[in-house]
């Protein structure tokens, strides 16, 4: 079974490469970037918990913190 590093947060997890090493260092065989630009703490903490129950227990999870007032609106355009 693969192992799984997840990243997810901000501009800061999404413009950062983690290099093979650092990867094998943590005993992983694979990388998942969930990050987006400018997004909320309040989506990197939904969207980790919607990832790992989709998804199973990732081996680590590395979450760059964004700043404290960005936050999430949901929006939806079913009427």
């Amino acid at each position: 079974m693969k192992k799984t590093l997840l990243v997810n947060g901000c501009s800061f997890g999404e413009c950062w490469t983690p290099t093979q090493d650092f990867i094998e260092d943590l005993g992983c065989d694979n990388v998942v970037n969930l990050s987006k630009v400018a997004t909320s703490f309040q989506r990197t903490c939904r969207s980790t918990i919607e990832w790992i129950a989709q998804n199973g227990n990732p081996e680590f999870v590395i979450v760059p913190i964004t700043f404290a007032h960005r936050w999430e609106l949901a929006i939806s355009d079913n009427e």
